[in-house]
């Protein structure tokens, strides 16, 4: 990986367990709460789809949806209403507090 990344690679990975810990902790809206679960079955489905909403806010330039579902292995489709129900989840809080920021690191 090219040194240029690592900073960038470190910050979306601690922006990801912020927004699973905002997942966790019940950040529902909407009457969501319950829908969200992490299972062995889905758990990689979210986490990518947690890449997907963290590089969205943190990146200039990203992948299209095509690129993230094919290494996700899902359809465009499923990781589209995905990250719908997640932003929707998490009440489209997706900026993380320099405070939150600095415990996850």
């Amino acid at each position: 990986m090219p040194p240029c990344l690592a900073p960038l690679l470190q910050a979306m990975m601690c922006h990801v367990l912020a927004l699973l810990e905002r997942l966790s902790l019940g950040y529902y809206k909407g009457g969501l709460r319950g829908t969200i679960n992490l299972s062995p079955t889905n758990a990689h489905r979210v986490l990518l789809t947690l890449c997907v909403i963290s590089s969205k806010t943190l990146d200039d330039e990203v992948a299209s949806q095509k690129s993230w579902a094919s290494v996700g292995g899902i359809a465009v489709s499923e990781l589209n209403c995905l990250e719908r129900l997640l932003l929707r989840a998490i009440d489209y809080q997706v900026l993380i507090p320099p405070l939150v920021k600095r415990s996850i690191q």
